[in-house]
Formats: C-alpha cells, sequence, structure tokens
C-alpha cells in the first residue's frame, strides 16, 4: 500500500514500507564512499551517486531514515584523514545543497516541521516508555513475535485502539520478546561490534570509519523502527564488519582493553537504566512465568482464566485482557487472577477456580479432567466438547457450570443442556467480549 504525506507519495522503492526503505537508503550513503578508498577518482563517482540516494531518502520523508543518515555520516567524517581536499569540499556542499532543496520541493521539510503534532511521534513515545516495565515484568520475555500484542493487552493506554505488530522500535521489540540472557547477549553484542568497528588512534582509517557509520546508522535506524527484521538490510553492516575483522586479522591490530571496558560499561549502563525505570516506574502488578503464564496482582492468584491460542480466538480477542482492564475501569484495581494458554502453564489448582474459555486442542480436553480433581470450581465458556467426551466424574461435574450465548449456534449447547450445567449469556452469540463478566459472576 502507497503511502503519502498531504498528498505527496513517500518513496519506498516497491518494499511497501518508507522506512525500511529510507533505512537501506541511508546504509547505501554511508557504503558508496568506500568506493574512493578503492581509487581516489572515484570520488567522482560516488558523489553524484551519494546525491541521488539523498534526495531519495528525502523523498521517504522517514525522521528515522534521515536521522540514522546523519549520525552514521557523522561517523565517517570523523574519521577521514585532514586536511580535506578545498574541491571536495565544495563538491559535497553543492551535494547537500542540492540534496536541502528536494526536501523542501518535495515537503519533507514540513513533514519534519509538524514532529511535535505527529501521532506517529506521540504514539512512539507512549510504547517505547511502557517498554522497561514490559522487559521487568517478563524474566523469560514474552516471546517471540508477541510483544505488539503484549503491549496492547497489557500496557496500552485504554483509551487507545491502534494495534501494533512489534513496538516500533527493533531494539525494544527484541529486548520485551528476549528473557534476560539474550537481553544480556544482545545488548553486549551491539556495544562489542562498536568497539570493533571504531577502531582507535592508531586505527584512525576511513575504512574503519565506514564500517563503524553503517553499524551506526543501522543501530539509530532501527531505534525509530522496526527495520532490523528485514534480513537484506544486515548486508551492509556486516560486510563492513567482516572486512575491518579481516583487516585486524592480518595485521593483529585489536581494540584496546580500555576500549573493551568503556563498551561493556556502557552496555551494562543501559541493560542498568531498563531495569531501573521498569522497577520503579509505574506500580507494577503483572508478573510473565518461564512457562508463559500471567499472573496479575500483587497476591497469588486463586482465579485462573485457560485461553489456548488460536483455538479460543473464535470466542474470544487475541488481545482478550484488554476486555479486563476495561471491566476494572484501572489497570490498578485488577483482581488477582490468573492466564495461562496450555494446561502445562496452570500451577496446583488446589484451592483454585479455573474457567475454560472457548476450545482446546483434543489431548488437553482429555487431560483437563485430571488437572481439576482439586479444583474449587470449573467453569467453562462456550466449550467445543460434549459431555460425554470430556467424561467429568461426579464430583467435578457437580462443581462445573457451562456458559453458552443467547444466540449461540454451537451444536453442543442441548446436550449440556440435558446435563443441567448449561447457563444462557444473553445478548450474544458465539463472541464473548464481556468474558470477565462472565467469569467474575459465574466463580464467585
Amino acid at each position: 500500500m502507497d503511502i503519502h504525506f498531504q498528498g505527496i507519495w513517500r518513496m519506498d522503492w516497491g518494499f511497501g514500507n518508507p522506512n525500511k526503505t529510507a533505512a537501506f537508503i541511508a546504509l547505501l550513503m554511508i557504503a558508496i564512499w568506500a568506493l574512493p578508498l578503492i581509487r581516489r577518482w572515484l570520488f567522482w563517482v560516488a558523489l553524484p551517486i551519494f546525491t541521488a540516494l539523498g534526495v531519495c531518502l528525502m523523498h521517504t520523508m522517514s525522521r528515522g531514515g534521515f536521522v540514522a543518515a546523519f549520525v552514521g555520516l557523522g561517523a565517517v567524517l570523523w574519521k577521514l584523514p585532514r586536511p580535506w581536499p578545498r574541491l571536495h569540499v565544495r563538491a559535497v556542499a553543492v551535494a547537500v545543497t542540492i540534496m536541502l532543496g528536494g526536501a523542501v520541493a518535495l515537503q519533507t521539510t514540513a513533514r519534519f516541521a509538524q514532529s511535535y503534532q505527529d501521532r506517529s511521534i506521540t504514539n512512539r513515545i507512549e510504547i517505547w516508555k511502557r517498554a522497561p516495565q514490559m522487559i521487568v515484568d517478563a524474566p523469560a520475555g514474552w516471546g517471540l513475535g508477541n510483544a505488539g500484542n503484549a503491549y496492547a493487552s497489557w500496557y496500552q493506554p485504554i483509551s487507545d485502539g491502534e494495534e501494533y505488530r512489534t513496538l516500533v522500535n527493533s531494539h525494544l521489540t527484541w529486548l520485551v520478546e528476549f528473557g534476560w540472557p539474550l537481553r544480556i547477549l544482545y545488548v553486549f553484542g551491539w556495544f562489542a561490534v562498536f568497539v570493533v568497528c571504531y577502531g582507535g588512534a592508531a586505527q584512525s582509517k576511513a575504512g574503519y570509519g565506514i564500517a563503524f557509520g553503517l553499524w551506526l546508522t543501522f543501530f539509530v535506524a532501527s531505534a525509530f523502527s522496526s527495520v532490523a527484521e528485514v534480513p537484506w538490510l544486515w548486508g551492509a553492516p556486516v560486510i563492513g564488519l567482516a572486512a575491518v575483522l579481516t583487516t585486524r586479522f592480518r595485521n593483529r591490530i585489536w581494540p584496546t582493553r580500555l576500549a573493551w571496558v568503556c563498551g561493556m560499561g556502557a552496555a551494562l549502563a543501559i541493560l542498568g537504566t531498563l531495569y531501573g525505570i521498569g522497577s520503579t516506574g509505574p506500580a507494577r502488578n503483572l508478573s510473565v512465568s518461564n512457562s508463559g503464564s500471567i499472573c496479575v496482582g500483587t497476591r497469588s492468584p486463586k482465579l485462573w482464566v485457560l485461553v489456548s491460542p488460536p483455538f479460543a480466538f473464535n470466542t474470544i480477542s487475541a488481545n482478550y485482557p484488554r476486555n479486563l482492564r476495561e471491566y476494572c475501569k484501572d489497570t490498578a484495581n485488577l483482581p488477582a487472577i490468573g492466564f495461562a494458554d496450555s494446561l502445562a502453564g496452570l500451577p496446583n489448582l488446589t484451592g483454585c477456580k479455573l474457567a475454560v474459555i472457548g476450545a482446546l486442542p483434543k489431548e488437553e480436553w482429555h487431560a483437563l479432567r485430571d488437572r481439576v480433581q482439586s479444583c474449587e470450581e470449573l467453569l467453562l465458556i462456550a466449550p467445543d466438547v460434549l459431555p460425554d467426551e470430556l467424561n467429568l466424574p461426579s464430583n467435578i461435574l457437580a462443581k462445573t457450570s457451562v456458559a453458552f450465548g443467547e444466540f449461540s449456534s454451537r451444536p453442543y449447547i442441548s446436550s449440556w443442556q440435558s446435563a443441567g450445567k448449561h447457563q444462557q449469556i444473553e445478548g450474544v452469540g458465539d463472541f464473548f467480549q464481556c468474558w470477565p463478566e462472565i467469569v467474575f459472576t459465574s466463580l464467585k
């Protein structure tokens, strides 16, 4: 789908996403300066290509791509040997003027000027400021691909209704989805690359600057949008790193101990800052276990809800926790309740109440009766199983209730009615947005 700003198409090179395209262009703008390292006269080949790429970058209207290119090019300039040829400086100044003219003509500057009132920025800030809490709440991580849904379900303000696949930031997305071992490895890995590519006073060659600029550009672009998930964007940075490592192995010149200490210290400081912000932010009443179960409240929950995706999502939405937060009005007032996506995620149910929402895999229906022996009460909401198939013992059946919607088309209703366990929920069919009310009313 094409994306426009005030009627002007935001260039995407056919990739369908201007931000990913901008990241790619920014990397190309850095990489093109490897040509003059091969032959000095190739500067005059690189410069027009660089200028054209700069105009294309302006046409994407991507603020993150622009900042990434600006930071990366700054690293390249820092590493360039001085003094710079005066003719080259004048030629670059002309190229920059052409880019700025393109930005004005394409209304890129108008989009940048609107940053203070742009919803894409305010939404990003709202998401990013909750990421540290999401990291601390889930020591084992939320699971790959679950960051956007976890945010929308548990952390997004109820007044907002946007759906997200990621946290609009590759770094925060993966830090939220990973557990602590991978989080530590991820952050330390980035700074290890920075240390290797930066070089030092003895390695101030332009080649190091290009490699460092590529990784810095990629890092910044990935902080503004979820672009690092695109495999081909890793190509230029990885090639730059390989070139630096080859040079270092060949010359046996490695970063100093001080460089490693500074780099690893910075990585540790970032991890500590994220943990500190996440631990001291808004009142935390959510924790995610290694098995994936989610506990709400400061006490051990005596009420558990079993929702097995994707089987149950025909009965409730994928971000069903929003319904709970809406029902309780305030996140801070959520009752002690636990959620599991499989029987394996449930704790010992002695003295607990259990609500099973929607469908389950057949093997879990068969195993359910063994897990609920010690359960105080059992509630089944729109189950896709017959009473005979479930084959509950009489002592468990006595403490079981089953809820179907008034307009339900499920074929199992009559059988549960015959078993005397059917309760009708008025005004709904087979989709239960009101599931919290049913659970708290039925399991008092």
